[in-house]
């Protein structure tokens, strides 16, 4: 509702900028992330060192205009490895065990590259604002 009262906003103000940032179960470090991290969540964290970037960023950045929404999360998701017998567990693996039969389309080439990749899509984040996750 928020990103729609922006978009609004920068319709009826265009020299208006909003960024909104979208941050996933944030904490200071992966070493403080716990299994917490639930399959509501998509397993996605992000630092808060990377979180105050992006506020930063989406404030101070240029190039852009009206506005935006910005995923902030680390590439790779959070599964610990005490929960799995010590084994990393691929996001494809979370998805079918936690979400079977609830999501419709999987483009599984996301995670060709990397098997533990996040389920949401920083890029925009990274080619806008300029930002990176830092663990």
């Amino acid at each position: 509702m928020c990103e729609e009262q922006a978009k609004a906003v920068c319709r009826l103000y265009p020299e208006t900028r909003i960024a909104s940032i979208r941050m996933h179960f944030t904490r200071a470090s992966i070493n403080e992330t716990t299994s917490s991290v639930k399959h509501t969540g998509l397993w996605s964290w992000s630092s808060v060192d990377s979180v105050v970037r992006a506020c930063i960023l989406g404030l101070t950045s240029e190039g852009w205009s009206g506005a935006e929404a910005f995923h902030i999360a680390a590439e790779e998701i959070f599964f610990p490895k005490e929960l799995s017998g010590g084994v990393e567990v691929p996001a494809l693996d979370l998805l079918e065990k936690h979400w079977s039969g609830k999501v419709k389309y999987i483009d599984e080439s996301w995670w060709r590259d990397s098997p533990r990749r996040s389920f949401f899509d920083t890029s925009k984040a990274q080619s806008m604002l300029g930002w990176t996750h830092d663990m």
